[in-house]
């Protein structure tokens, strides 16, 4: 299937106010590094912090639900933990 054309994605896209994601397994690949100290990291994908971007730069409100992960690391205006 093609992708929609930008024009035909922002128009789609319009009436959404509000991208609420989980990110736990959703913007992360699953992977939890702990480091020498046992500091838990968690890896996100740059495409999705790109697409999140471009949504707020599109005026658009972000959040994650992320008890673990780090909102503000991806550009999310807030989360929800629990």
């Amino acid at each position: 299937m093609p992708s929609p054309s930008p024009a035909a994605l922002a128009e789609r896209c319009g009436p959404v106010e509000l991208l609420l994601v989980d990110v736990d397994g959703v913007l992360t690949d699953g992977v939890i590094a702990v480091d020498d100290r046992g500091v838990e990291t968690k890896h996100f994908h740059v495409k999705d912090g790109s697409a999140i971007s471009l949504w707020r730069r599109a005026g658009k409100r972000a959040a994650g639900d992320a008890p673990t992960a780090r909102p503000d690391a991806f550009g999310a205006t807030g989360s929800h933990n629990g």
